[in-house]
């Protein structure tokens, strides 16, 4: 009744067993007593199977056909083969059906996802009104504790588990024997090769990102400040009592400017599965599943995903500077039609690349190749912050302005200068006309580089970090941070940017038949674009959800 298969297990003789199991079943209906049986199903190398078991002396199990091999799919054929062997009885009585699987239940009670079987088995069922009354229960598996509500069949508990248990035997013992030497047993162990390689990269994945963290501990001690942002893999590093590293507040955890408790994330609890998804935080291994069996949550690609879009990013803009560049070596005449066309969509593109960073750092803060952080945002400015940078300054700005309304409230926040101009003007029903002046003023500092990404911002804040020590800033720390890490980090960020413009730059003379010192004509067209699509990105971000 059992045959191994390369592709999809074939079940044979089905009816003989079914057969077999209704002469059993008669038996009992013919001794007048209830009869109690129990139903289970089992995959054992992606090969399932379902097993019957009678008042513990008789057991049937055969395994499924088709490609469709789960247990819970074994569990619901358990159940309609004991339906079909009743129907082939000739006593009548009363049966009781007992089965470890809730969905299974369901689906052969009229409910579950999956409709054309839940459909077909409500079919076999109503088939035995009138003949044989159908009584389903359910046991817990596997020796699990039994819930207070949990409602036991008259059997009782000890016999319901031991029926169950001989069930479960019946169909594992089916299962194995069927996909031993199969191809599917052969690729589940494949399987667990990879996955066993998978783990170790997972593994070491942790141990290169907590060092990371250890090297980069300014970002840790941040991401650790700020309300349920804590990562687990920078757990490690110590609190810093840096003013730049640390959220300001007394001894109460109240703020120094508000007075107000510093907040604590309000999530529900219990948590609603269907809201789950709104309070997960995103990190490297959102969207990895988690395997039960191993005990750990395999590594994810969101993190690499992330950095390709990014890398991605930079490449398109790359592309689109060359491609502006053969259109107007093409078309000389139409410089206004070339330059809209390529101007506009590069502006666009701006806009993209800041929401894209904003994601890569909060998800997927430190780059998969050492050499994607220079690719951040290098068209945004003739200068910048480096990547680390960028990440420090947007945490310190979400460590000080917890509330979108309240800017400053728990230490100095990065966006004061554009927060400043609001609090300046005041209410808008009283001083509607303050707002004439600083609401045209946005956009012509965000234009000149007061943003995250900008040269103005950059500056800002290098006045700020790192903290000044006893030896003043460029001494902070022997043989001294300053001159050994963030040093060195602005030099190499920004002469990669300085040279990405110089090649501008460059495309703007020879190919356009221009002479050298006419290729800022072309540095300043794309430049313009440019920071007119990351001006209106940051104004979003940094003055319209600010404002309401």
């Amino acid at each position: 009744m059992e045959q191994t298969s390369t592709l999809a297990p074939v079940a044979l003789d089905y009816d003989d067993v079914v057969d077999c199991l209704a002469e059993a079943l008669d038996q009992r209906l013919g001794r007048g007593a209830p009869v109690y049986v129990a139903t289970d199903g089992s995959l054992v190398d992606m090969v399932a199977a379902w097993g019957v078991a009678l008042d513990g002396e008789a057991s049937y199990a055969l395994n499924l056909p088709g490609e469709d091999q789960s247990a819970y799919r074994a569990e619901v054929e358990g159940l309609l083969v004991v339906a079909r062997a009743l129907n082939r009885c000739r006593c009548r009585g009363r049966v009781h059906i007992l089965a470890d699987c809730q969905s299974a239940l369901t689906t052969v009670a009229g409910g579950g996802s999956n409709l054309l079987l839940s459909r077909r088995a409500c079919a076999v069922f109503d088939a035995l009104q009138g003949k044989i009354e159908v009584s389903k229960w359910w046991v817990p598996s596997h020796g699990k504790p039994a819930g207070s509500t949990w409602r036991c069949p008259p059997c009782g508990e000890m016999v319901s588990r031991a029926l169950n248990a001989h069930a479960d035997r019946a169909a594992r013992g089916c299962a194995g024997r069927v996909s031993a030497g199969s191809d599917r047993q052969r690729c589940a162990r494949a399987r667990e090769v990879a996955f066993g390689w998978e783990k170790q990269a997972h593994q070491a994945f942790r141990l290169e990102l907590k060092k990371k963290y250890e090297h980069d501990h300014e970002i840790a001690a941040l991401k650790n400040a700020l309300p349920g942002e804590g990562d687990p893999n920078a757990a490690g590093v110590a609190q810093s009592n840096d003013k730049m590293l640390s959220v300001q507040k007394n001894d109460e955890n109240r703020s120094l400017k508000t007075n107000r408790l510093f907040p604590t994330p309000n999530k529900p609890d219990p948590m609603p599965q269907n809201l789950a998804f709104l309070f997960t935080k995103i990190t490297p291994d959102t969207g990895a599943a988690l395997d039960d069996k191993l005990g750990f949550v395999p590594i994810g690609r969101p993190m690499e995903v992330r950095w390709n879009v990014l890398t991605a990013i930079f490449f398109t803009q790359v592309l689109m500077v060359i491609g502006y560049c053969a259109a107007l070596a093409c078309f000389p005449d139409y410089w206004w039609t070339c330059t809209l066309c390529f101007g506009l969509p590069f502006s666009y593109i701006a806009i993209q690349n800041i929401y894209i960073d904003h994601d890569v750092m909060h998800g997927a803060t430190f780059p998969v190749y050492e050499w994607q952080r220079f690719l951040t945002h290098p068209f945004a400015d003739f200068f910048s912050l480096p990547w680390e940078e960028f990440v420090l300054e947007h945490n310190r700005h979400h460590a000080s302005t917890v509330d979108l309304l309240i800017q400053g409230e728990f230490g100095w926040d990065p966006e004061e200068f554009h927060y400043a101009l609001q609090q300046w003007a005041g209410p808008w029903s009283s001083n509607w006309y303050k707002y004439l002046l600083t609401v045209p003023f946005i956009p012509v500092i965000h234009f000149f580089g007061l943003n995250d990404t900008g040269s103005l911002f950059a500056l800002e804040w290098w006045m700020h970090f790192p903290d000044e020590g006893a030896g003043g800033k460029c001494n902070k720390e022997l043989p001294g941070l300053f001159w050994s890490k963030w040093i060195p980090r602005r030099v190499k960020h920004n002469a990669f940017v300085l040279s990405l413009w110089a090649c501008v730059w460059l495309l703007g003379t020879y190919p356009l038949g221009r002479p050298l010192s006419e290729g800022w004509r072309f540095m300043f067209t794309v430049s313009v674009f440019a920071r007119i699509g990351y001006s209106a990105a940051w104004m979003f971000i940094t003055n319209f959800t600010h404002s309401f």
